[in-house]
């Protein structure tokens, strides 16, 4: 009795030998599989340390390129506005030769001497209408002379003659007064639509180009915002995966 016994006490510690065997080889094999998954997490920290350094590197690299070719941009663009400058600069130059030309012209014209033939016709017009006027008064006094008809009829044509001169004069005088209004228009309009629609239109000109170049140089900004944003979540996300390795291989 004493034997069954010991010999069952016997196998239940045989039995709780070979379970505890059992979990020590569960447990090595754990430990081992940790010290794997460890070396597996610090190679893959390594990595992701190395790829950051990397981006960090594109950043720096990308950064410095945009400053570069900002600047580069930035310097050709100020050379063509500078360019466009002095070739807007000579045309007003050449703009405002022209229009000294042209008031020069305009003053030189036959302006003086319509003016003079213009005078003279008047002076002629005012002998004409005295004339007329005292024929006029000398064909009144007449008119009750019969012995004088035949001087009379010649009175009357001459008058009608005269008529027809003072017409014509008058014509004349219309036409020298169009014309002069004509040149002083034309000469008025030299003097304002030469001298400042003309330069009005280059000087929008070329703030429609600076303006441009303005917002070229907003939109190359904007784009290097981006390139930073994008860059900056890369460098975050990174910095997060690392916390999160870390933390994971300490815990283990």
């Amino acid at each position: 009795m004493l034997k069954e016994h010991f010999e069952g006490i016997q196998m239940a510690l045989v039995k709780e030998v070979k379970e505890m065997k059992e979990i020590f080889k569960q447990m090595k094999a754990e430990v081992e599989q940790n010290d794997v998954d460890k070396q597996c997490a610090d190679i893959e920290r390594k990595n992701l340390l190395i790829e950051n350094e990397n981006l960090i590197d594109d950043c720096l690299s990308n950064e410095l390129l945009y400053s570069v070719m900002n600047a580069v941009n930035t310097v050709s663009r100020f050379s063509e506005m500078l360019d466009a400058y002095t070739v807007e600069q000579a045309r007003c130059l050449e703009l405002e030769a022209e229009i000294s030309k042209l008031k020069h012209k305009i003053n030189k014209d036959d302006h003086s001497e319509m003016i003079k033939h213009f005078s003279n016709l008047e002076i002629d017009h005012l002998n004409l209408q005295l004339k007329y006027q005292n024929l006029k008064e000398r064909f009144g006094n007449n008119k009750s002379q019969t012995s004088r008809d035949t001087f009379e009829f010649d009175l009357f044509f001459e008058i009608n003659k005269m008529k027809e001169q003072l017409q014509g004069k008058n014509k004349t005088i219309r036409n020298l007064k169009d014309k002069i209004s004509h040149m002083n228009e034309r000469r008025s309009e030299a003097d304002c639509t030469l001298d400042f629609k003309a330069l009005d239109s280059q000087n929008i000109k070329l703030i429609e180009h600076v303006t441009a170049l303005q917002e070229q140089n907003e939109r190359f900004m904007a784009d290097n915002e981006k390139v930073k944003r994008h860059y900056k979540e890369l460098y975050d996300s990174i910095k997060i995966t690392d916390a999160k390795t870390i933390e994971k291989t300490t815990s283990c």
